[in-house]
């Protein structure tokens, strides 16, 4: 976050937002992208007729940063929670990046971010939804720590909507996500626990 905090004014003051209200819209002019301090935010992309959550952001995540890239490509951020965010000059940020490379290289970490989580998207598209269920649960756990007190309210809707399953099967399924959650967690930690072991062998 420290790269990115620098960069917003002197006097600017941090914005709050409640759960469910919009942070970022292709519907509004784009003038700053927002860098969080404190909650959760999600990430729709447009899907169809529809959008679908694509991402959750936390703290010391850069939202509204494809706006530096190009305005066309925006894409709406809400809160999941209640979110505390920094608002940074998107004109400043552009000169900021022009004249620091290590601005420009975190940009462009940002995105190349975005990209793989884009692909991680596109490769889990036709799994089944409890192997998406634990690829998830496994990303969010290594980006945030789901056993944290920090870690993001992961309820059943906000699965559904990061796994892409219908609403009809929602209720089906919860027994069967329940259970593969509770695998994947195992799992994970088992493995960084023999690792562990075998690197002092």
């Amino acid at each position: 976050m420290g790269l990115f905090r620098s960069l917003v004014d002197e006097g600017a003051r941090p914005h709050l937002y409640r759960r469910g209200e919009i942070i970022c819209s292709p519907l509004r002019p784009a003038t700053c992208v927002f860098l969080i301090e404190h909650g959760y935010a999600r990430e729709h992309v447009p899907a169809g007729d529809h959008e679908a959550v694509h991402d959750l952001r936390g703290d010391g995540d850069l939202v509204g940063e494809l706006a530096f890239w190009s305005a066309a490509d925006r894409v709406r951020i809400d809160a999941l929670t209640e979110v505390r965010a920094w608002p940074i000059d998107l004109r400043r940020l552009r000169e900021h990046a022009s004249a620091s490379p290590a601005v420009a290289t975190a940009l462009v970490q940002e995105l190349f971010a975005r990209n793989m989580a884009a692909r991680r998207h596109e490769a889990l598209a036709r799994a089944p939804v409890a192997a998406r269920l634990a690829v998830w649960l496994l990303h969010l756990d290594e980006r945030y720590g789901l056993a944290s007190e920090s870690a993001p309210p992961l309820s059943m809707e906000t699965l559904a909507d990061l796994v892409g399953s219908s609403p009809v099967s929602r209720i089906s399924r919860a027994k069967e996500w329940a259970f593969c959650s509770l695998a994947a967690y195992v799992a994970w930690h088992l493995l960084h626990f023999v690792t562990a072991l075998l690197l002092r062998a």
